[in-house]
């Protein structure tokens, strides 16, 4: 068959769109072309749109653990994790862990002391799983707690 343009011959018999992240304008049994690479690992393509018909028609998104603002992909707030693919900051949702000053520990009903660690910033957060944390320099263990005399701790949790 002759393909219309977003198209192409997938089969002797049939057309198929052009996947996610790839074009093709002219009437034909050309192969659909690719959209130009998003600029870093920030960016991911649109998964939504099929069937394009001009590159121009390309679209990025931020990809998991990233919103857009001011126009760049930027890392979720610290406490946050983002797990798909897409551009507002809403996206980002909360992480909870039993360090949160707003969640109790799971073994009691008391809240730890949450004022010597801080969320891991080394990576995006791209699930609740991932929502990690370090201690600070001279803290460690479950709940950060101080080292005690003679011992030491980088500030790896």
């Amino acid at each position: 068959p002759v393909c219309e343009a977003g198209w192409y011959e997938e089969t002797l018999e049939e057309c198929s769109q052009c996947a996610s992240g790839t074009w093709k304008s002219a009437v034909g049994d050309q192969a659909c072309s690719n959209c130009p690479a998003p600029k870093d690992a920030t960016e991911t393509y649109d998964s939504t749109p099929i069937g394009l018909t001009a590159e121009g028609q390309c679209r990025t998104v931020c990809s998991p653990g990233y919103y857009r603002s001011d126009g760049d992909c930027v890392l979720c707030p610290l406490g946050r994790y983002k797990s798909v693919p897409g551009d507002a900051a809403g996206l980002c949702m909360e992480c909870t862990t039993d360090r949160d000053p707003a969640v109790s520990t799971q073994s009691n009903s008391t809240k730890v002391d949450n004022s010597h660690w801080t969320y891991d910033t080394s990576a995006p957060a791209t699930s609740a799983d991932v929502c990690t944390y370090a201690c600070d320099g001279g803290y460690g263990g479950f709940n950060c707690q101080l080292c005690s005399a003679g011992s030491w701790a980088t500030g790896a949790g």
